[in-house]
């Protein structure tokens, strides 16, 4: 056998090696999971990561199933749509992939969105700090010796009343 042609066949070798290993790797993270999925039952989550690790190891009606339990849980979670939906195409179910796709881009979010409202948000901080997906609230004491449990205004509280100009942009949305 020349050197070159051992050479590769000794790369193939430890590629497969790697790759037993790997998949070795993903049956020990798989038992661990389902442990915690039988006390956790409804954990989205976890239920989406089984799902996901069972279709990367190649075991992809096993994945569609941990997927479908995801599913039946939200059935708008957007991760459990798309991966069902890569799931569906690896197995070639093209009716069913194409239902999946369809509610995939029906729930996925509207990336013209952010866009659209960002203009406003710069004019109305308050409304960006509940756009915030974790956002924060003063709080204040209630003086129980006064009539009004609403303090003075605050500089946050004008920043939100008051308007500001909408800054001059090249290409204007009108």
């Amino acid at each position: 056998m020349s050197p070159s042609l051992q050479n590769s066949c000794l790369k193939i070798l430890r590629g497969n090696h790697a790759l037993k290993l790997y998949s070795l790797a993903h049956d020990q993270a798989l038992a661990e999971w389902k442990k915690v999925a039988e006390a956790y039952p409804k954990d989205r989550v976890l239920l989406l990561d089984m799902g996901r690790l069972e279709y990367l190891s190649g075991r992809y009606e096993a994945a569609l199933q941990w997927i479908d339990r995801v599913l039946a849980i939200d059935p708008e979670d957007l991760g459990g749509l798309y991966n069902r939906m890569l799931t569906l195409g690896a197995l070639g179910r093209d009716k069913e992939l194409a239902e999946a796709r369809k509610l995939y881009e029906y729930h996925k979010d509207d990336e013209d969105a952010m866009a659209v409202t960002a203009l406003f948000k710069q004019r109305h901080p308050a409304a960006n700090n509940e756009a915030q997906a974790i956002h924060v609230h003063r709080l204040w004491p209630v003086d129980p010796k006064s009539n009004s449990s609403k303090p003075e205004t605050s500089f946050y509280d004008r920043l939100s009343v008051e308007t500001k100009p909408l800054p001059k942009a090249a290409g204007s949305l009108r």
